[in-house]
């Protein structure tokens, strides 16, 4: 039986992550997952080297026989031949794990949104879905976009993934793709990401979408808050947004460079 390969989805919320999940998965060689947990399993094992039991016996090789096997592991058990799996690959940490134990030729997709569009995004999904993860603990829309922004947010987070995609030495890693182009030109932006994996072109449809399952597992978004990973099923579509209704002088005014800076440190 063939190896697998591993690709990865990385991006911004709110910027059709879910979308192009949902698309990818029509062709029956490809699982692309809902966001996955394997790098929290990495980053737990790289605790081991400080504990007690290994300082006392070292086993460098065996540990690192671990390291190296995870992900075909992890999937083992999926029939798909391309495993493109979603979540913040390219954050520095893990890009550097997955280049040394994985794949050194490692292809990470990212979708781009600019920042003030997902802000607003945010805070009309967190207004039409109560009880979920952002007003638990944020009363205002300004509350609502500090808790996004601040070092360890959804949305800084991402950006600093983008920002060491667009490292010299790592360009030919990654592809970043703007969301409106894979909402207004679909069928161009999922062929180039076709051939920047480099493997076999398949015939989508874009209309008549289904929501996120993949193997059996799917979105709880009980656990986020109602509807985060709903995509619009009928077709593609670009939600108008007037972005200074929703968000306001102040806050555009606060965030409107924020991406530029990010990736120029």
């Amino acid at each position: 039986m063939k190896s697998k390969k591993f690709f990865f989805l990385c991006g911004l919320p709110r910027a059709g992550n879910t979308l192009l999940t949902s698309i990818l998965n029509q062709n029956l060689d490809i699982a692309c997952t809902p966001n996955g947990f394997t790098t929290n399993i990495v980053n737990a094992l790289k605790e081991i080297p400080n504990t007690l039991e290994y300082r006392n016996a070292p086993n460098e090789d065996s540990y690192n026989n671990i390291l190296k096997n995870i992900y075909p592991m992890f999937y083992k058990h999926w029939k798909q031949k391309y495993i493109i799996e979603r979540g913040v690959a390219s954050d520095p940490v893990n890009f550097e794990y997955l280049l040394n134990y994985l794949d050194k030729n490692l292809k990470v997709i990212f979708l781009f949104r600019p920042v003030l569009e997902v802000l607003a995004s945010f805070i009309v999904w967190s207004k039409n879905n109560p009880n979920n993860f952002l007003d638990n603990d944020c009363s205002t829309k300004e509350e609502i976009c500090e808790k996004l922004m601040r070092p360890d947010g959804i949305i800084m987070k991402n950006l600093s993934c983008m920002a060491n995609l667009m490292v010299p030495c790592n360009k030919k890693n990654g592809l970043i793709i703007n969301y409106s182009d894979l909402v207004k030109d679909t069928a161009k932006t999922v062929n180039k990401i076709y051939s920047f994996l480099n493997i076999p072109k398949f015939k989508h449809s874009f209309k008549n979408l289904k929501q996120i399952k993949i193997n059996n597992i799917q979105y709880d978004d009980s656990v986020v808050g109602h509807n985060l990973h709903m995509i619009k099923t009928k077709d593609i579509s670009f939600t108008q947004r007037d972005i200074k209704k929703v968000l306001g002088d102040k806050l555009i005014k606060k965030y409107s460079d924020v991406q530029i800076r990010i990736i120029q440190e």
